[in-house]
C-alpha cells in the first residue's frame, strides 16, 4: 500500500514538472516574440535578418555554454555556488536591461 502512495506521489511530481516546463517554454516563446517586436521598432528592414540570426546564434551558444559552466561550478565548488552564480547572472542581466534603447532609430533616406 505504501508503494502505491509513493508511486502516486512520484507521478504527481512528474506531472508538476511537466507543467512547469510547459509554462517556462511558453514564457521563452513570448520572450522571442518580444525580441522580434523590439527589433522591428529600432532597426531598418535590411538589418533585421542579420540581427535575428546573430541573436539566435548567441542564444544557442549561451544555451549550451552556461549549463556547461554551471556543471563545472557545481562539481568544483558545490551546488550552492552554482545558484549564487545564477543569481549574479540574473542581477547583471537585469541591470544590463536598463540600458536597452527604446527610441526608434531614424531611417536615413537613400538616394
Amino acid at each position: 500500500m505504501a508503494a502505491g502512495f509513493i508511486l502516486y506521489g512520484q507521478a504527481n511530481g512528474f506531472g508538476l514538472l511537466l507543467a512547469a516546463t510547459l509554462v517556462m517554454s511558453t514564457g521563452f516563446h513570448d520572450f522571442d516574440m518580444a525580441q522580434t517586436t523590439y527589433l522591428d521598432k529600432i532597426a531598418t528592414r535590411d538589418e533585421i535578418p542579420a540581427t535575428m540570426s546573430t541573436g539566435s546564434t548567441i542564444n544557442h551558444i549561451s544555451g549550451v555554454g552556461f549549463p556547461l559552466l554551471g556543471g563545472i561550478i557545481w562539481r568544483v565548488m558545490g551546488p550552492g555556488a552554482t545558484f549564487v552564480f545564477g543569481a549574479i547572472l540574473a542581477a547583471a542581466s537585469a541591470v544590463a536591461s536598463t540600458y536597452v534603447r527604446t527610441e526608434p532609430v531614424p531611417v536615413k533616406a537613400t538616394a
